[in-house]
């Protein structure tokens, strides 16, 4: 599948993009950086199995998802878990003696009754074929878990949490993009929607490409060399926050500033991310190539059908000493690819921000076909 390369962008404000930094504050929902959370766990566990097996190395395998989940969480897991297995001095090395592999799926927390991703990761001896460690942990975020499924799903601000959890876990099993005019998004009344901009790599116009939806999932075609770039477009009465992710890399993956957390978009307004986040004045242009010239080729090193996607995840946001909108309420709950592209402007400027509910996630599969709105035979 295609793969799109790393770049960095901001926040919108006023048409032009602001950097958000994420406000920790009790009210607000749990952080998108979950993920990290769960892997730190997982991670303390393999610690344990190298240390007991007097290693200080593993080899990185990647994890798989269920056929019937959308495959696009593993380049994320990965990044994820290396990170934090460095950070407790375990180092991901070719050729060690220690491996991890591991699967992830979407579940329920009995407890709760509500839907999260299940990361299982187990460590073994490649050499005796022992199993060394397992362990299980679980993201109950659901930007993180919309990231991690390429969910499509319009999120009602539901006032009894439990029609609120209803809603959510039915527009994870059944996808439901709308296509209108390039424009794609939840919902034919949602307010929040992306568009694909795509162009030659080296000069001419980029123009917003056609997309077609298959099985309720938003499929359009972007050739190799070719560049493009994502429109946000929020038509809410309100500030929202918006989280990119592309082929499971999240917007600020190769930034200078990993503190940053969503992208701003004003009230009634709209703007352009043209790349990956590198500084406020600079960014990497996302263009499609072939896996190993890949973005997430370079850092992660998964498999290539495991690529191919573009995920944003909306919600409410509302200066530090302002007010939310009335309906947020405060209640809280925790192949081809990208490339990296030419260097190119950038102008953004960084904000302070709390964040509501996840009100809406737009994910759309980008393929290798010739056809602009080519897409899978939903018969096959």
């Amino acid at each position: 599948m295609p793969l799109t390369s790393t770049g960095r962008a901001g926040a919108l404000a006023a048409f032009s993009l602001c950097l958000a930094l994420n406000v920790a504050i009790p009210a607000a929902p749990a952080r998108a950086d979950d993920l990290n959370r769960a892997l730190g766990k997982l991670a303390e566990r393999i610690k344990q199995a190298v240390d007991a097996e007097g290693e200080a190395t593993i080899v990185l395998r990647s994890f798989t998802a269920p056929a019937n989940l959308a495959v696009n969480g593993a380049p994320g897991i990965r990044k994820a878990l290396e990170g934090e297995l460095k950070r407790r001095d375990v180092l991901v090395k070719n050729g060690s003696r220690l491996e991890v592999m591991g699967d992830y799926g979407q579940a329920e927390e009995p407890a709760r009754k509500t839907v999260v991703v299940r990361i299982h990761g187990r460590v073994v001896d490649r050499e005796s074929g022992r199993s060394l460690a397992d362990q299980s942990v679980d993201v109950d975020n659901l930007t993180s878990i919309a990231g991690l499924v390429g969910a499509t799903m319009s999120v009602p601000i539901e006032p009894v949490q439990v029609d609120r959890e209803r809603a959510i876990r039915r527009g994870l099993q059944k996808p439901t993009a709308h296509v209108a005019s390039g424009r794609i998004s939840a919902g034919p009344k949602s307010p929040f929607a992306i568009e694909v901009l795509a162009g030659p790599s080296r000069g001419g116009a980029i123009r917003p490409r056609p997309a077609k939806v298959v099985d309720g999932q938003a499929y359009l075609s972007i050739r190799t060399s070719e560049r493009y770039a994502i429109k946000l477009i929020n038509d809410a009465p309100f500030e929202v926050a918006a989280t990119l992710t592309i082929d499971g890399l999240g917007l600020f993956t190769f930034s200078e500033h990993p503190e940053y957390s969503y992208v701003i978009i004003p009230p009634r307004s709209s703007g352009v991310i043209s790349g990956w986040h590198r500084t406020n004045d600079l960014a990497e242009e996302f263009v499609v190539t072939e896996y190993p010239g890949s973005a997430a080729a370079e850092r992660l090193n998964v498999p290539s059908a495991e690529l191919g996607m573009i995920t944003a995840c909306f919600a409410a946001a509302w200066p530090t000493n302002g007010n939310p909108p009335p309906d947020e309420g405060m209640e809280a709950r925790s192949v081809r690819a990208t490339a990296r592209g030419p260097i190119t402007g950038a102008d953004l400027a960084e904000v302070e921000r709390k964040t509501g509910r996840l009100r809406a996630a737009i994910s759309v599969r980008y393929t290798r076909d010739d056809d602009p709105v080519a897409a899978p035979d939903p018969g096959k």
